[in-house]
């Protein structure tokens, strides 16, 4: 097996001491419980690859309508956890449009510009991890009006204010 990639040290760390299948992999992908940028096919192909590796072990569960695979930590598979997470972090690759748009403010109008970015207004409190973070650091809404200068440009910047907006 070629060595683990990021995303393989995302599937063991979901995988867990309590186990998961495929299927619930892909469910905390949408639920916002991990925030990584792969196709749900790989959620299902991953599992299986590091269980070829001896990281995985797989067993069969009854489902509802056929049996289901139940992947855990094996003894390789944590170690490997072990060691990936005494290593330095990388930078993250964050690839986020509004946080583009908010660089591009000096070239739009401010008012447009915070029309631009209302959708990105939060569902309520417990609908994804990163509302229920907010939630509970600072209550941090949305962006407003106000707007900061860094480095010559004016960008507006976040205030608290009551969550969801009515």
């Amino acid at each position: 097996m070629s060595k683990l990639s990021p995303f393989s040290y995302v599937i063991l760390v979901l995988v867990g001491e309590g186990g998961a299948g495929p299927h619930d992999l892909v469910q905390m992908m949408r639920n916002g419980r991990v925030y990584w940028t792969a196709p749900e096919s790989q959620f299902y192909a991953e599992p299986k690859r590091l269980e070829q590796g001896g990281y995985l072990e797989a067993a069969k569960q009854p489902g509802r309508t056929h049996a289901k695979t139940h992947y855990s930590l094996t003894p390789k598979g944590r170690e490997a956890l072990r060691g990936w997470l005494a290593t330095p972090a990388r930078f993250p690759r964050i690839q986020n449009e509004a946080v583009v748009r908010l660089l591009g403010a000096e070239y739009a109008d401010r008012g447009e510009l915070l029309t631009s970015l209302q959708s990105l207004e939060c569902a309520g409190p417990g609908k994804c991890a990163t509302c229920q973070l907010w939630h509970r650091r600072s209550n941090i809404s949305r962006c407003v009006s106000d707007s900061a200068t860094t480095a010559g440009m004016r960008r507006p910047q976040m205030r608290h204010s009551a969550w969801p907006p009515t």
